[in-house]
Formats: structure tokens, C-alpha cells, sequence
């Protein structure tokens, strides 16, 4: 049975609508894009980032040491850039 259709959008219930499309993706009702997600260990934000890793395949889930910073979002960006997803869309790197 598929479920009702979303609500439009708006300031209360973006949240919700987040996770419904979520949901739907991961669930396999319907095509998405590739989700990647990575996050500090320390970050404040780390207990949202935990839930929503859950829901995403474990090779789309990055975790480095520190909080809610540049150092680990470097670090993070660095090896998203040799994820598969990535490379099968941007080549093999960076340009000079």
C-alpha cells in the first residue's frame, strides 16, 4: 500500500518531510540520490547524525575524531572524495 501523499512543505513540518523522503528512499520505495553522511564523534550534533546513519548503508557513513569544526569536516571531505558514488561522478580528484 503506498502511503499518503507528503504535505507541501513549510516551517513546521520541514523536519518530518525530511524524513519521510528519507524513508522513502532508503526503504527503496522509490530511487535516490547516493546519501553520504559524516560527522565528528564529539559534534553536538552527533546524536541526530547516529539516527540518521541508521537509516543509510554503513559504506556512506563516515565518523573522525572531534566536534562540530573545519579539522573534521577536512578530514571527512577528503575521503568522500574517494567514495565511489563520488568518483563515479567526479573523476579521480580534485583538479590542481
Amino acid at each position: 500500500m503506498a502511503s499518503p501523499a507528503a504535505a507541501p512543505l513549510n516551517r513546521d513540518n520541514y523536519t518530518q518531510q525530511v524524513w519521510r523522503w528519507l524513508k522513502e528512499r532508503t526503504g527503496g520505495a522509490r530511487p535516490g540520490p547516493v546519501i553520504l553522511l559524516g560527522y565528528g564523534s564529539e559534534d553536538r550534533l552527533a546524536p541526530t547524525d547516529r539516527l540518521l546513519a541508521e537509516a543509510l548503508p554503513p559504506e556512506n557513513v563516515r565518523t573522525v575524531p572531534g566536534g562540530h569544526d573545519w579539522a573534521p569536516w577536512k578530514v571527512l571531505l577528503a575521503r568522500f572524495l574517494e567514495h565511489p558514488a563520488v568518483r563515479s561522478h567526479c573523476g579521480d580528484g580534485v583538479p590542481d
